[in-house]
């Protein structure tokens, strides 16, 4: 209020309005401006002679214009500072975001409103990108956690199918056909169990940016029969049974089948979906996996 009653001289609004590095204008009670400086011509991209005489609206988005309008009016009414964050365009149609302080000011018995303008579009927008890299960090450690936990899970799984078969062979009245069967799922789970271990170091990989992907053709056939004989044990304990099939054919019966891919990471996600639907079903159910190819060579699972 007490710099609204000061009466400037011209040279002095002048002198303020020409001798700052940032953008300032002065606009008349009729939303017209007065005079720019430089630094504001530079902001918005007109000459002095194309904004001298017109109306401030003329770098306010159209949306906004019946609210700065208003906004005007109330300045010069209420006479009170103003600072806010705005949107505004410059000539060639750039939306610039500004940080814009304004007070009143009275020179020859008129009123003015005096505005200092901040370009501070290249801030908000290093605000957002790092906004965005902080989140795109957070959900990445999220999916690197998740996954290692699952990779423990297993490990504990594998860990715990091996040590149970382990006392199935210590029963007396097991047939020389099922002991002979279960070493070979002991040899089959510790190969898996080293393979879980190597997913770790997989794991560390992809969170430092090194993982690159090396697809590789492999035999879908082989690896659907290794889940279905490395989750025989899981199965049992559930009475439940797990059938796969390839191209809705038996396993047994279904030809040879390729795919393009990591095996390993194959086997990660399908033995996690496996073990997933079997934890979750009631005892005695019977499980089905089906592994088939559609018409633009996908598979599906």
């Amino acid at each position: 209020k007490d710099q609204f009653d000061r009466v400037f001289t011209l040279e002095e609004i002048k002198f303020i309005i020409n001798h700052f590095p940032i953008g300032i204008c002065l606009t008349d009670e009729n939303q017209n401006y007065v005079d720019v400086n430089d630094a504001y011509l530079n902001l918005y991209g007109y000459e002095r002679k194309e904004m001298i005489g017109n109306s401030f609206t003329m770098v306010v988005p159209r949306s906004m214009h019946r609210y700065m309008i208003q906004a005007h009016e109330d300045f010069f009414k209420d006479a009170f500072e103003l600072e806010d964050v705005w949107e505004v365009v410059a000539k060639n149609g750039q939306r610039i975001s500004i940080l814009a302080n304004a007070t009143h000011l009275s020179m020859h018995g008129a009123s003015y409103k005096l505005t200092f303008v901040v370009d501070i579009t290249d801030a908000q927008e290093s605000e957002r990108k790092l906004n965005e890299s902080i989140e795109r960090l957070q959900n990445r450690l999220q999916a690197v956690e998740e996954a290692q936990n699952i990779v423990y899970h297993d490990l504990r799984t594998s860990i715990g199918n091996i040590i149970d078969l382990t006392q199935l062979l210590e029963d007396e009245d097991i047939t020389d056909e099922e002991r002979l069967e279960y070493f070979q799922l002991i040899r089959s789970l510790g190969f898996r169990t080293l393979s879980y271990l190597d997913m770790t170091l997989t794991l560390r990989q992809m969170e430092s940016g090194r993982y690159t992907l090396q697809p590789q053709l492999f035999d879908l056939k082989r690896l659907l029969y290794n889940l279905m004989q490395d989750f025989k044990v899981m199965g049992r304990k559930k009475s439940c049974e797990l059938q796969v099939t390839l191209h809705q054919q038996p396993l047994a019966d279904a030809p040879k089948v390729h795919a393009w891919g990591e095996e390993q990471l194959y086997y990660f996600m399908l033995s996690n979906l496996i073990k997933n639907a079997l934890e979750a079903s009631p005892r005695g159910m019977e499980g089905h996996l089906d592994a088939d190819s559609s018409d633009d060579n996908q598979w599906i699972i």
